[in-house]
């Protein structure tokens, strides 16, 4: 919920596009980060938002899973 989801939930047309994914290999971890887009048109103005945000994965096995704490 919160105010995001709402203002989210209100938009038409919108479209969500990952532009770039750096990916950070370390021993037992993988740090992602993703460079976003969001467009669409809320009731009283459009909307064209970039941002970034960061995924942990760890290591378990021979595969990178995402962290327990993001699911």
């Amino acid at each position: 919920g919160g105010p995001e989801w709402e203002e989210l939930r209100q938009m038409k047309a919108r479209g969500y596009r990952a532009e770039v994914w750096y990916v950070r290999l370390e021993r037992e971890e993988a740090i992602v980060t993703e460079h976003w887009r969001l467009q669409g048109a809320l009731p009283a103005r459009p909307v064209d938002t970039r941002g970034e945000r960061q995924l942990s994965l760890t290591l378990r096995g021979d595969e990178f899973l995402f962290s327990p704490g993001l699911m």
